[in-house]
């Protein structure tokens, strides 16, 4: 597929991301430390080009997700991704980096081909219990395509900018969709989801966090994975 969009050319690491309200330097020092503390082999790279070339960096992609890049935005916000076939998984960091941090974080799913499953999912983690919540979660909502059937579910506290008039819409599929979601995060100070978020043409400084993969984790070129490989070999 041919794409001016650096963004959509790297679905489906792109597709289902984290941001963080805290600064690269910190979450880079924790993100680190977390896998070190587990026994991890940890290896920390200052990764400096130009968005696709950040991305490029992530690569092979793998089930094993045992490459993080971190980067800066044009908000106050900073950039969660990691080199997995189905997305960065950021609903199993955010929530950990929310606490550690003492920071807010959301994770942000935009999930189209080649993902088996289309889905727009909104996510915000507290950095501390909410009464009557899951532990950290503040927000949740989700409209997906759960195996062939679309569901709708939310969880926590509306906020008050929320349409909950479209929650009631008779295809779950348009009860929450791209649109919604941007706008939802822009009440949080984040402007964009796509290369917009980012200086594109510009020299961005990330890091990024590796240590060794799975044993027999197979690794997959963004071609690959784009072409389904990994579901249909």
């Amino acid at each position: 597929m041919t794409t001016s969009s650096v963004f959509e050319k790297w679905f489906p690491v792109t597709s289902d991301f984290g941001l963080i309200d805290a600064p690269l330097e910190s979450i880079s020092e924790l993100y680190q430390s977390w896998w070190t503390d587990i026994g991890k082999e940890v290896s920390v790279k200052v990764s400096t080009g130009i968005l696709d070339e950040q991305f490029n960096a992530l690569l092979p992609l793998t089930i094993g997700l045992n490459r993080a890049l971190i980067l800066p935005t044009i908000s106050n916000w900073t950039a969660f991704f990691r080199n997995g076939i189905q997305g960065s998984d950021p609903s199993s960091a955010m929530p950990v980096l929310a606490k550690q941090l003492n920071a807010r974080t959301m994770r942000v799913c935009i999930a189209r081909e080649p993902q088996k499953y289309p889905a727009v999912i909104w996510e915000v983690y507290e950095p501390t219990i909410i009464c009557g919540e899951r532990a950290g979660t503040r927000r949740s909502i989700a409209a997906a395509n759960d195996g062939g059937n679309w569901v709708f579910e939310t969880s926590g506290r509306p906020y008050a900018f929320e349409k909950t008039n479209r929650y009631t819409l008779t295809r779950k599929r348009d009860r929450f969709d791209r649109d919604m979601l941007t706008e939802y995060i822009s009440h949080f100070g984040v402007p964009c989801i796509g290369d917009a978020l980012f200086q594109t043409d510009a020299l961005l400084e990330g890091r990024l966090i590796s240590f060794p993969n799975w044993e027999n984790a197979k690794n997959f070129t963004l071609e690959e994975v784009t072409a389904r490989v990994p579901w249909e070999r």
